[in-house]
């Protein structure tokens, strides 16, 4: 078992039309998880002449409060959220089961599915990144630029920056691209979750802090949630 990720702060379920966005502290994310960002495979989707963002991919459900792992099929996103990459279908290396491991009995046992709900089914979709950057090549971990994603609810798991600057976090309001209602750096070992129907996002680049390379570790997930088929019927 690994150990206990600290609580969320005292909240509501979260709810698309009440939710806006939180952060908080988690525990130490452990040794062999951080060194498995080194293991993974290059994003060859980005149209850039170097590989600066390295990706594993996976999808779980949470119903009648369990998770589960399901399987993983092609990542597509609606063009009208990713101008960038919309309608492409993207397949990325899985997660391992180390990994998977760790994100059930951690992120999602003990941070998630007390917030979740009851009464509905929620699709998450898991993606670990990790960002690069050199002194000529500034990484980005936003390359689509302000958008959606297109889901209910998006969380970032800050696990570690080295020698990088930047990457601020950024939440912009649905109604007005100038407004911004928060912005920040993400401290190692911290969360955030933000309503994705509320808020548009970004993130800025990613640059070294000292001379030499600099690289950023998350995992991201995706939320949906649906009423249960038997209820809706």
């Amino acid at each position: 078992m690994h150990g206990k990720f600290n609580k969320p702060l005292q909240c509501l379920h979260l709810d698309p039309t009440r939710t806006r966005f939180q952060v908080w502290p988690v525990g130490e994310v452990p040794g062999p998880v951080k060194d498995s960002f080194d293991q993974l495979p290059p994003d060859n989707y980005l149209d850039a002449s170097t590989v600066y963002r390295f990706r594993s991919y996976g999808c779980g459900e949470v119903e009648d409060g369990r998770f589960t792992y399901t399987g993983a099929p092609a990542f597509i996103q609606d063009r009208r959220y990713n101008a960038f990459m919309g309608g492409l279908p993207r397949t990325f290396g899985p997660l391992s089961d180390m990994v998977k491991d760790y994100l059930k009995e951690t992120i999602f046992e003990q941070i998630f599915l007390p917030l979740l709900a009851p009464g509905y089914r929620h699709d998450f979709g898991i993606h670990q990144i990790r960002i690069t950057a050199t002194p000529s090549l500034a990484g980005l971990p936003a390359p689509e630029g302000l958008h959606q994603d297109g889901f209910d609810f998006v969380s970032i798991l800050m696990v570690g920056v080295d020698n990088g600057v930047g990457a601020k976090c950024m939440l912009f309001d649905i109604q007005d691209d100038e407004q911004v209602v928060f912005e920040a750096s993400l401290p190692e070992n911290s969360i955030l979750i933000f309503n994705d129907r509320t808020y548009k996002h970004y993130t800025t680049p990613l640059t070294p802090r000292q001379p030499g390379a600099a690289q950023r570790d998350v995992f991201i997930f995706t939320i949906s949630r649906r009423i249960h088929e038997e209820q809706a019927v």
